[in-house]
């Protein structure tokens, strides 16, 4: 009897010790993730970023971590969105993120970087210090994407700059020189020229290049007259004024 009293009382010993060697878990700091209510809305200037803090804010956040990515899927306006105009909605496919800001106060953030015929997906993070009970960054908010649509180029312009006739004796000198003035998007259209005199055509050529010269020479004319037209339809005409 002494013996199991003393076996049960040694047990009891050795349970009291290891309970006493346990160490109370660790309660890992949590940095909770801004609300699902990013938003974004697309100005001239450049991305406007809206969101709500967490649902519990931390007493110790810092701010805010504002990420981008490149839209590599399909760009889904959302509803009510202008149709070829800038428009804020969402991608089936996003590449890399990568911080554009860090540690913002406040609650919206301007991207002035898109440009035409880009698409880019946002989110945003909170931050909280390296020690204490709210560290490091939190989960990530829902996801934003802002699609810039391309511009469609100018048209080019095309205009005369000389357009002359030398006379020397019965002989006379038509002469020419125009220029394309080329938008961003297109390249050197060729420009179709005419020269005229006495009401029918006296020279017809074509010129591939942006600035062009031209002249034809014979016995004198009335009425000297060049015409330009390029293959987009642009049209121009002058009087070729005698010298």
């Amino acid at each position: 009897m002494t013996r199991s009293i003393a076996t049960f009382l040694g047990m009891v010993i050795l349970a009291t010790s290891a309970l006493a060697q346990q160490k109370p878990p660790v309660k890992k700091p949590i940095v909770r993730r801004p609300q699902r209510q990013l938003r974004a809305t697309l100005t001239s200037h450049g991305t406007v970023l809206t969101w709500m803090p967490p649902a519990v804010l931390p007493p110790t956040l810092t701010g805010y971590n504002v990420f981008s990515a490149p839209c590599t899927g399909t760009f889904t306006p959302t509803a009510g969105q202008p149709t070829n105009a800038p428009a804020s909605g969402a991608c089936s496919a996003v590449g890399s993120f990568t911080q554009i800001a860090g540690n913002v106060s406040a609650l919206t953030y301007t991207d002035s970087s898109p440009q035409p015929g880009q698409t880019i997906v946002y989110q945003v993070t909170a931050q909280c210090p390296t020690t204490g009970a709210c560290v490091g960054q939190g989960p990530p908010s829902n996801q934003v994407a802002g699609n810039w649509p391309g511009i469609p180029p100018g048209a080019p312009t095309l205009s005369i700059q000389v357009a002359k006739a030398t006379i020397t004796g019965n002989k006379e000198t038509i002469s020419a020189a125009w220029t394309e003035t080329i938008a961003p998007g297109f390249t050197i259209p060729e420009t179709a020229y005419q020269i005229w005199g006495n009401g029918k055509i006296l020279q017809d050529s074509v010129c591939f290049l942006a600035a062009c010269n031209a002249s034809w020479s014979g016995t004198t004319v009335n009425a000297p007259w060049v015409t330009v037209t390029d293959s987009l339809g642009n049209h121009t005409a002058s009087k070729a004024g005698t010298s």
